[in-house]
């Protein structure tokens, strides 16, 4: 970074001027984006249609929060840097570190590498993707990478946030008989982009990461972040609704679990447009695993399953399936695409939380080892919470989802990385429990699966319990 010992007020000034007409811009690209992201033209001139169209233009009130915060992140800015050249015009000094903080954004404003915080690099991520709605992309680039707090993989040394659309498809359908042709759902997604140090993707793979029920995607971001660097994977973590909508528009119908499922088929043109509205250049990894916490995780293990039966002849590319506590709606959905999935000879896995009333008393976790005897599908955190997975960087809610589950004891969390990613970086290496490389199965080196398991793992301030 370049020092600025000397300043000039005056350049000063102007750049305030020129944030301020950058901060119409911003209003602007929200407004203009508002349309197509809080409505949709009703489908004919009935009630019904009317009532449709409004459910739907709500999918978009996660982008307008956001866009909300973005407005106040800019406007403290423009005030910071108003206030700066006030103090440069009275005393014709500054102090060098004070300055290097507040042009740091200003050089993430204008394309050069800058690591930030997960929240700005948040708020940079929507900007991005406003500005671009706008033809504005090539001009402005906001701060959106955030650095690795852990060991990366693969020359892996920061993750670029996205923000983008993506339209899940739902398949056909009618109101009282009156075709509306293919609907898909518009879920608001934050992807998160492993880059090398010259700002490269070469990714391994793409993970999708499903939030569980009443969540969004965003409480996920510690685990996406993780993911993403110690995997070397393009993580997109979309919301959906968790309460039922018409045409199975919400988390546990069907209808979306097909709808995942198909996203992954043939090039995968959905994901890949969303990418790059995200602002990811090329194409996506073509393999790909499929996660997520609690209901997540049934959608994810459902849409594995699904994504199967739909292949017909074409290219298999899913590797595996990983879930964080996961809860099924639907006994026998779940029995029957993990039929698929072990025909297809495709790994699944849980980091699972001890029984209790958020995670159905341990249901699915227990279909689960009831359907691999002898084999190996996960660990079980000793003490552990539901939410084990989504804590980190978020203290209010952290607090708030632990009282309502129970709280999750120390090193936890992080032991549901160090599982998860061991586990995903043997999928894409082709190793596994049996001749493990980055994956924990049992104790001791190498962390081999001893059949039935039950055997407790070390894991930091964390015991894990190699599931039987």
């Amino acid at each position: 970074m370049s020092s600025y010992v000397i300043a000039a007020p005056e350049a000063l000034a102007e750049a305030s001027g020129d944030l301020t007409e950058i901060g119409e811009a911003i209003r602007a690209a929200t407004g203009a984006a508002a349309p197509s992201t809080t409505g949709i033209v009703a489908a004919a001139g009935d009630e019904v249609s009317a009532a449709i169209a409004r459910v739907f233009g709500s999918y978009a009130e996660e982008f307008q929060a956001l866009s909300a915060q973005t407005t106040l992140f800019h406007g403290q800015f423009v005030r910071a840097l108003s206030a700066a050249a006030a103090t440069y015009t009275a005393t014709e000094a500054a102090n060098v570190s004070p300055l290097q903080a507040l042009f740091a954004p200003i050089e993430g404003l204008f394309g050069r590498p800058q690591f930030v915080g997960p929240r700005i690099a948040t708020v940079g991520a929507v900007l991005n993707w406003a500005t671009n709605a706008v033809g504005l992309g090539g001009f402005l680039n906001f701060p959106s990478t955030v650095a690795l707090t852990g060991p990366g993989i693969d020359g892996v040394t920061g993750v670029r946030i996205g923000f983008s659309f993506v339209q899940i498809p739902l398949g056909e359908a009618s109101i009282l008989g009156i075709p509306l042709g293919q609907i898909s759902y518009p879920a608001p997604a934050l992807w998160y982009f492993p880059t090398q140090a010259n700002g490269a993707v070469q990714a391994n793979g793409t993970i999708y990461l499903q939030h569980g029920f009443a969540a969004i995607g965003w409480f996920y971001q510690p685990l996406g972040i993780q993911l993403a660097g110690s995997t070397d994977s393009v993580v997109v973590t979309p919301t959906v609704s968790s309460i039922p909508l018409p045409f199975g528009a919400s988390l546990n119908s069907p209808q979306m679990q097909q709808g995942v499922a198909s996203l992954f088929l043939g090039n995968q043109a959905g994901l890949n447009i969303s990418a790059q509205q995200a602002g990811f250049q090329g194409t996506l990894p073509q393999h790909f695993i499929l996660s997520g916490h609690s209901a997540g995780g049934g959608l994810a293990t459902i849409a594995a399953g699904d994504y199967l039966a739909s292949l017909g002849t074409g290219a298999d590319n899913l590797k595996g399936v990983v879930t964080f506590d996961g809860v099924a709606n639907s006994s026998a959905a779940y029995a029957a695409a993990i039929a698929n999935l072990q025909a297809a000879g495709t790994p699944v896995y849980v980091v699972a939380a001890p029984p209790q009333a958020w995670n159905a008393f341990g249901a699915t976790t227990n279909e689960l080892v009831s359907l691999y005897p002898g084999q190996f599908v996960g660990v079980e955190l000793a003490g552990g919470s539901h939410v084990d997975s989504l804590l980190g960087n978020k203290p209010v809610i952290d607090f708030v989802v632990q009282l309502v589950t129970q709280f999750s004891p120390p090193g936890n969390t992080q032991a549901v990385y160090t599982l998860s990613s061991g586990w995903i970086n043997d999928i894409y290496t082709g190793h596994g429990p049996a001749d493990p490389l980055y994956g924990i199965y049992g104790p001791g080196s190498p962390a081999v699966y001893v059949p039935p398991g039950g055997q407790t793992i070390p894991l930091g301030q964390a015991t894990g319990i190699v599931l039987p």
